[in-house]
């Protein structure tokens, strides 16, 4: 049995959770922050409608107290706030990266091609 497991060929490892891995020095800090960026931009939307909706439930509960409704509003314009934050920020970097003279958001392009080994 220990004969068998020491004449065994293993290969590479090729993955590595979602990324794959390979010989470009960009490839995972590029992947990781495409999918952190777009991660955060999904949790952003989420937390918009949950406090949206959380906000409209609220005013429709609150059967006409002044205190209830403003809460509501409070909760449903931060939602919005928050959302309009969220665009701003993607536009943002959109304008600072052309006005740099390169897509921020595109790191690949920005590390430069790769060379396999």
């Amino acid at each position: 049995m220990i004969k068998q497991a020491f004449a065994s060929q293993f290969e590479a490892i090729s993955q590595f959770g979602g990324f794959q891995v390979n010989y470009c020095p960009g490839s995972a800090l590029e992947s990781f922050v495409t999918i952190l960026l777009g991660f955060l931009t999904v949790i952003g939307g989420l937390m918009f409608l949950v406090y949206f909706v959380l906000g409209g439930l609220s005013w429709i509960s609150s059967r006409g107290e002044k205190e209830m409704v403003a809460k509501a509003q409070r909760y449903m314009s931060n939602a919005l706030i928050g959302l309009i934050v969220v665009v701003l920020a993607w536009a943002f970097t959109g304008i600072v990266g052309a006005a740099l003279g390169f897509n921020i958001l595109d790191l690949a392009n920005n590390i430069g091609p790769c060379e396999e080994i």
